[in-house]
């Protein structure tokens, strides 16, 4: 009965191991949201507290960028790293640093997408990056480039869709397109 008892605790450490994993990814999950959203403007604070908010979730997405990496999850990340820095860079006005770290971030997103269509969250942020480039376009007065990544978001939000009809993030996602 040592080999069950054994494997037993082997099963009990992995659950614990596992649960822990996932409780640090949200506590991660949930500093990065407050850090990126204060540094965003999204907060009632002082803009020097918002530049120092800033310049701290700067240098986080910049600690995520692994394009190179063979491995689609880093790669993922560097996308997604793109385009909140590129979000952070659109916030301060500066964007032109927006605009080259949202061609990033998308072109990342694509080829993900066309790599492996049935992972929804690459088409999903793919979508999303195209909402909020469109908007940095708009506000350049570059209207008819924002009306293509619109057309194209549209596109990607409703074959998400045809997939999973119920999805409530993508269906508001698709109605920020409209109410653009």
């Amino acid at each position: 009965n040592a080999l069950a008892e054994k494997e037993h605790a082997l099963a009990l450490a992995e659950a614990q191991r596992a649960r822990s994993d996932a409780n640090f990814l949200k506590a991660i999950v949930a500093v990065r949201d407050i850090i990126t959203g204060t540094a965003l403007g999204r907060d009632n604070v002082p803009e020097p507290l918002r530049r120092k908010f800033s310049d701290q979730a700067m240098k986080f997405y910049e600690s995520l960028l692994q394009e190179d990496s063979p491995d689609p999850s880093l790669q993922y990340d560097s996308a997604v790293g793109y385009r909140t820095i590129a979000m952070l860079h659109q916030s301060w006005g500066e964007f032109e640093q927006a605009e080259k770290c949202y061609h990033k971030a998308i072109a990342i997103l694509e080829r993900l997408s066309s790599e492996d269509p049935a992972a929804q969250q690459y088409r999903h942020q793919l979508g999303y990056a195209h909402l909020v480039f469109s908007r940095v376009l708009h506000q350049a007065g570059r209207s008819q480039e924002a009306r293509l990544l619109v057309d194209r978001g549209i596109k990607i939000y409703l074959e998400l869709l045809a997939q999973t009809p119920d999805n409530s993030d993508y269906i508001a996602q698709l109605a920020n397109f409209y109410l653009d």
